[in-house]
């Protein structure tokens, strides 16, 4: 009889223990909340086709918020995706407009503001994330590269496929030296709050102490800025030319990273030594 007490006492600890363990896992488990917002800036750019907030398990993707909203949204907000194994989900239509390949028309992925360098089946929302698709087109950005000191001789004229808005021009770089049929290839240094600026391209350095550098223009006017602070729009016309510096050819001719390079750096390189 005493046995029979303890263990019923003893499987009403067990059970209590248990109820308690899950109630406790219920009332913590992490709810994040997620807004999402769709804009048409092909038809009509920069309006609002939605904007849709829901709260979120913590572990879903971006793919399973687009779902949630769907379903808490009927006819309000639809999407259509085609699935690659072990790739993910990739977006081909939202609320009835589709992506056009021949029309370099597509859905830009972006959190905030900043397109997403990852799918939208890869992203994990944290809370208060912003999830935006843009229906936009592929920019169409030209680049040449020109050696002014060998009578303006261009060694290469290059059109970088499916360059998204938002892209920096260092990036456009990256993807020229990545497309295979393509010769081009270049260096850059990293300036701490400034950006990455170019020190050679197609072999060619920059030579701060012989004033040669490279001079980086937009539709023929002059950057102020490094290759990672600018973003191309469509048809911008990029020129990195290979120049030399002299009391004849003013120094605004390169950018404020460059000018550090071949003005400032070696001053206060003097007054180190001295």
């Amino acid at each position: 009889m005493a046995l029979s007490v303890v263990w019923f006492v003893l499987v009403l600890t067990s059970l209590a223990f248990t109820n308690g363990q899950n109630n406790g896992t219920n009332s913590t488990e992490e709810m994040l909340t997620v807004r999402l917002t769709v804009f048409d800036e092909i038809n009509k750019p920069y309006s609002r086709m939605g904007s849709y907030v829901t709260e979120i398990q913590h572990g879903m993707n971006a793919y399973d918020v687009m779902v949630k909203i769907e379903q808490e949204n009927p006819g309000e907000f639809s999407f259509l995706s085609t699935e690659f194994p072990g790739l993910g989900h990739y977006i081909t239509a939202i609320n009835g407009l589709s992506e056009n390949i021949d029309e370099r028309l597509f859905w830009g992925f972006y959190i905030f503001n900043r397109f997403s360098d990852v799918g939208v089946s890869s992203y994990y929302p944290k809370d208060g994330d912003h999830i935006i698709w843009k229906y936009m087109t592929y920019l169409s950005v030209n680049v040449t590269v020109i050696n002014t000191l060998d009578n303006d001789t261009v060694l290469g004229t290059y059109k970088p496929d499916y360059v998204n808005r938002g892209t920096s021009l260092y990036q456009v770089l990256l993807k020229l030296e990545e497309t295979t049929d393509q010769e081009f290839n270049f260096v850059t240094s990293t300036y701490a709050r400034l950006g990455q600026d170019v020190e050679a391209i197609n072999n060619l350095w920059a030579d701060p102490e012989n004033n040669l550098f490279w001079s980086i223009s937009n539709n023929d006017e002059l950057l102020d800025v490094g290759v990672s602070a600018f973003f191309p729009e469509n048809g911008d016309h990029v020129k990195f030319e290979y120049t030399a510096y002299s009391s004849s050819n003013n120094i605004m001719g390169c950018n404020s990273i460059t000018y550090l390079s071949i003005v400032l750096l070696p001053f206060f390189q003097f007054m180190t030594w001295i």
